[in-house]
């Protein structure tokens, strides 16, 4: 009475129908079939007469993601879903298209997958999203929620719901610990050498960098011409002042003023940069606008930027241009700055950035507990 095939790869999920469906029937006034019905959502027989197809229900989705929900822009849309729902499409194309959403999600986790960009690589092999942690929460994550969506609004049944121990399951950990133990700051000595090093070849990149660096900034958040600006505050003091506004959820992130913290060089000095000041006359990359796309793709061709990435690697941590930002929260940590004003200065909540950013270490307690025996 399942619409699955009698192999084992589907006892999982057939296990979790027949869960809901014994509930409904020892639990209310429900036949098997009125059970199986109710939680397949083959009750709602008016959906298979409207005969959205696949293409359509996807674009519908973008449309609510793009005008209701996040209003993301193109670019975003293609990079967190659009990638993964090509491939979801063709899936559903084939001669033998997946039956639920279960095995759905798992076949796009599985689908090979070969290099597309033009050049000596072009159609060379590379990992499933499955096999690659990020790319494997983000598709799990595109995948569920088109798929939640698509049910919630009778444009396919229930079978089409992925239950929450398979998602799990399919998904792997996605825990704050588990998200962070790969993810890489930088170091002060490492970023002062870095920004020193490149300012040799390419001084406008190098003042993005000690933007992103002292300030915490987002990458799309240090271009001048868009969202920063020298202001004078309630003090009298000259301030950099950020406009840039992230979607959250329902409403927008507020401006903000901005803080710089010092970095500590290999004398245990304090090393402060007062650029920012003179913000319009700072040497400028030449691109249209500066933001995480910019600068990935200038970081990704320098053999310095490679060298660090190659050693956390080692490590088995990822480094990502998003470090500078995450270097700041560490610092904030390691200067005793208290995670709400800390928060603030970043332009996100308390609990974004005590959940999302790496802003404590072996270091930082140390220091701590050295503050607490009046050591330090």
């Amino acid at each position: 009475m399942l619409p699955l095939a009698w192999e084992a790869r589907n006892v999982a999920e057939a296990m979790q129908w027949i869960g809901r469906i014994y509930k409904l029937i020892h639990t209310g006034d429900h036949s098997l079939k009125t059970a199986r019905d109710a939680v397949l959502g083959k009750a709602t027989t008016h959906v298979e007469k409207k005969d959205w197809t696949w293409d359509q229900i996807c674009e519908k989705y973008r449309n609510h993601l793009q005008t209701r929900k996040n209003k993301i822009k193109d670019t975003t849309f293609e990079a967190s879903y659009g990638r993964y729902f090509e491939v979801m499409l063709k899936l559903l194309r084939s001669n033998t298209p997946p039956r639920t959403g279960a095995q759905l999600l798992d076949a796009v986790l599985s689908a090979p997958r070969v290099n597309k960009k033009p050049g000596k690589m072009f159609g060379t092999p590379l990992k499933t999203w499955g096999e690659q942690d990020a790319s494997r929460l983000e598709c799990c994550l595109a995948i569920k929620n088109m798929l939640t969506y698509a049910v919630s609004m009778d444009y396919r049944p229930g079978l089409w719901l992925i239950p929450e121990a398979l998602y799990e399951d399919l998904r792997g950990s996605d825990s704050a610990a588990a998200a962070l133990k790969g993810k890489s700051d930088l170091t002060d000595i490492e970023i002062l050498e870095l920004i020193q090093t490149i300012e040799q070849r390419s001084p406008g990149w190098a003042s993005v960098l000690r933007l992103c660096a002292t300030f915490g900034l987002r990458p799309c958040e240090a271009d001048r011409n868009r969202h920063l600006e020298v202001r004078v505050n309630s003090r009298g003091q000259e301030q950099l002042h950020c406009s840039y506004q992230k979607k959250a959820g329902k409403r927008l992130t507020p401006q903000r003023w901005l803080v710089p913290l010092p970095f500590i060089d290999h004398g245990g000095e304090r090393v402060w940069w007062d650029g920012w000041r003179g913000l319009n006359d700072l040497p400028w990359p030449p691109v249209e606008r500066v933001d995480g796309a910019a600068l990935g793709k200038f970081l990704r061709r320098q053999p310095e930027w490679k060298s660090l990435v190659a050693e956390k690697a080692k490590q088995g941590l990822q480094l990502k241009p998003y470090a500078f930002r995450d270097s700041f929260t560490h610092r904030c940590a390691r200067f005793g700055i208290a995670d709400a004003d800390a928060a603030l200065a970043s332009g996100h909540s308390v609990k974004v950035h005590r959940e999302s950013y790496i802003n404590t270490s072996t270091e930082t307690m140390l220091d701590a507990f050295e503050r607490a025996a009046g050591r330090n």
